[in-house]
């Protein structure tokens, strides 16, 4: 199991904006199985980076820090996490104060 606060926020977020009041219509719009976005949501799995991006673009969140954001989640050990992190915060220092708050 996985750190999913992460990917609790980011599913609001696109369900928010998108209008998708339930799993189902997420899925719908996703395109992936009903049962995928509560898998993802408690942690229990993690998307391909393909759904990342368009999770990301549902959400008007910045889709290489959802990329970089996934893969230290996927990380098999803390070393590489870390690294993932690292390039995160560096892009993060990067953005624009307005895209910068979105990605908090």
């Amino acid at each position: 199991m996985t750190n999913n606060n992460f990917m609790r926020r980011l599913l609001l977020e696109a369900a928010h904006r998108q209008g998708w009041k339930a799993d189902k219509w997420i899925a719908r719009g996703l395109g992936v199985s009903q049962p995928m976005p509560s898998l993802w949501r408690h942690g229990d799995r993690l998307p391909s980076d393909e759904i990342m991006l368009s999770i990301c673009q549902a959400a008007g969140y910045p889709p290489h820090l959802g990329l970089l954001q996934l893969h230290r989640l996927k990380a098999r050990t803390p070393d590489v996490a870390a690294i993932f992190a690292d390039l995160e915060e560096r892009e993060r220092a990067a953005l624009p104060d307005k895209q910068n708050d979105a990605a908090a």
